[in-house]
């Protein structure tokens, strides 16, 4: 089974699995082992339960639920989609392309159009073993969205399969639109620059609490040249004038380990940060935003109808390469500006990719952007977890599972 396939719709929903802490209730009853889907009654929770179940490849599940999903809302167009991909998954290729070519109509009818949509075309047909057809969709999937990256990305993996050797050149053009887009999406959201020189000051850092794609949950502390950061599971470091720099660091191991941004994201969010091709960037509003205003853009996907709101906060200003190293952490637009929201208009849904929960002016502490004294330099992610005072040993293991240490909250 591709595995891809059921994860097509990852290409835009990243973060599909992260949930506010107000949704406690619901992951209750989807971490019981004698839940099912007859203990989901809203839409909500049966959404949750859909999206889990086609990660953990419980497709039969899944489809169930979509099934569901769609007695309450037979016209959902991401319901459809997500509906026709667990098809696919489950190997029933002519009913999921039926479904597909069924919503693709719709969808032209309603003057809309969405890559995901033709992505999971190209994927379903690849999945059924067709390649000619597989090839022939692909150019045309390149054709139609040159500028799109999730297209990019997806071609050039079937590709690998397929070694066609006009569809490599033709991706190759590809990527040089795909810059060239990026480029001019780039430039218009960067001359958006801060209004203030004061604030925060240089006694001052910005405490925010904030969900993003990546994170359900994050805690920062930003100054005007460096932050720390708090995942609930370790912390981070990041300091000038190596912005592309961060020192994860764990309290308890007394580890750190030094990783590029696009390293760390990798290993927390499954891809590094990329530039979202955008067709065009207008700024329609300001708005304040717990107290600081902000610019309101919206940012139109390339030879799509999905677009992102984003908010530049204007009154607050920290280094340029500060601002957009925050901006690759949390996914968001690279800007000369700290974003304080982003969210996502695609398939008739909204969804937030950037929520600021709590935002205020406290006094800097220095410390606080230390290590201090004690720390080991480890080589990965498991010497970092799991270790005491630098490199993994057996008898680390041995305590880890062994001792009340297993408890704790990030092992859970």
């Amino acid at each position: 089974m591709n595995k891809a396939l059921c994860l097509v719709l990852a290409v835009w929903s990243v973060g599909a699995l992260s949930v506010p802490s107000e949704a406690q209730s619901i992951m209750d009853v989807l971490s019981s082992k004698r839940a099912g889907l007859e203990d989901l009654k809203s839409e909500k929770s049966l959404g949750e339960f859909a999206r889990r179940s086609m990660v953990e490849l419980e497709f039969e599940q899944a489809l169930s639920a979509w099934s569901k999903l769609l007695t309450i809302k037979p016209k959902d167009m991401y319901y459809r989609l997500e509906h026709a991909v667990t098809l696919c998954s489950l190997r029933r290729y002519s009913d999921g392309l039926r479904e597909l070519e069924s919503l693709k109509k719709d969808c032209a009818a309603a003057r809309e159009k969405y890559a995901a949509i033709d992505m999971a075309r190209v994927q379903a047909i690849f999945g059924s073993g067709n390649w000619k057809s597989a090839r022939q969709e692909s150019s045309r999937l390149l054709a139609e969205y040159p500028g799109q990256p999730g297209v990019y990305r997806l071609v050039r993996t079937l590709n690998a399969r397929l070694k066609d050797d006009s569809l490599a050149k033709q991706l190759n053009l590809c990527l040089q639109e795909l810059n060239k887009g990026n480029q001019v999406a780039r430039q218009q959201i960067m001359k958006v620059l801060p209004r203030t020189d004061k604030c925060p000051s240089p006694q001052e850092a910005l405490s925010l609490v904030a969900t993003t794609e990546c994170f359900p949950s994050f805690k920062l502390l930003l100054a005007r040249d460096k932050f720390v950061g708090d995942s609930g599971v370790v912390k981070y470091i990041l300091r000038a004038p190596n912005y592309e720099r961060v020192v994860i660091f764990d309290e308890e191991s007394k580890n750190f380990l030094p990783l590029t941004l696009d390293q760390l994201l990798h290993d927390h969010c499954g891809q590094a940060w990329f530039q979202q091709s955008y067709e065009s960037v207008v700024k329609i509003g300001e708005r304040k935003i717990l107290g600081f205003g902000c610019d309101i853009y919206k940012c139109q996907f390339r030879g799509e109808s999905g677009y992102h709101l984003l908010a530049l906060c204007r009154d607050l200003k920290v280094e340029p390469g500060m601002a957009r190293a925050l901006c690759h952490f949390t996914y968001a637009p690279e800007a000369n500006c700290v974003p304080l929201s982003l969210s996502e208009y695609y398939l008739g849904k909204r969804r937030e990719l950037i929520s600021i929960k709590s935002l205020k002016l406290v006094p800097i502490q220095a410390a606080a952007f230390e290590l201090g004294k004690g720390y080991h330099q480890v080589k990965d992610m498991g010497e970092l977890m799991f270790s005491e005072g630098g490199a993994i040993k057996e008898s680390d293991l041995d305590q880890f599972l062994l001792s009340p240490k297993n408890a704790r909250s990030k092992h859970r």
